[in-house]
């Protein structure tokens, strides 16, 4: 939710488009479903429809679990969305390029609980962070860590995934 910013979003209303954020299954303030099984992607995108706010015909951009859930509303209704875009996300073909092998492994170990250890926690985030940003941009490390404590201010559950 905070990964798409307070002031990026303004700037997308300012331009007349209307953004809805919301927090993913046990992320946030959303309902926690701890004794439920995995998520059925399939039956999470047939779930999420934009009828409950009055949209018609959206665009629909998402990143990482998001983008994989942007990628079934498009499918699914076609005719409701006007575009998709999916960000550091994938459809499972196992003939896509995979990750590189650093990134993976980063990505892969256990991150340290943040309630007993922010300061490896923020570490590693922003090591993680760093290794993916690319280099067209450079990387600013106190935004985001600044955004890693926002979030886990909000809400912090490791089941979840909220943050990394």
């Amino acid at each position: 939710m905070f990964r798409w910013t307070t002031p990026f979003c303004a700037e997308l209303v300012a331009l007349g488009y209307r953004v809805v954020r919301f927090d993913n299954r046990d992320a946030g303030y959303s309902t926690h479903l701890d004794s439920h099984p995995a998520v059925d992607f399939g039956a999470l995108a047939a779930a999420l429809q934009v009828d409950a706010l009055g949209i018609g015909r959206a665009y629909i951009a998402g990143q990482s679990m998001g983008g994989m859930i942007a990628q079934i509303m498009a499918g699914e209704h076609k005719d409701r969305a006007l575009s998709r875009t999916s960000i550091m996300s994938s459809t499972r073909n196992p003939a896509l390029p995979q990750a590189a092998p650093d990134a993976m492994a980063t990505m892969m170990q256990p991150m340290p609980d943040p309630s007993s250890d922010r300061p490896g926690f923020l570490s590693r985030s922003s090591a993680f962070a760093r290794r993916i940003a690319g280099t067209g941009y450079a990387f600013n490390e106190g935004a985001h860590r600044a955004l890693v404590l926002e979030e886990l201010d909000r809400g912090y559950d490791p089941a979840g995934q909220t943050v990394r």
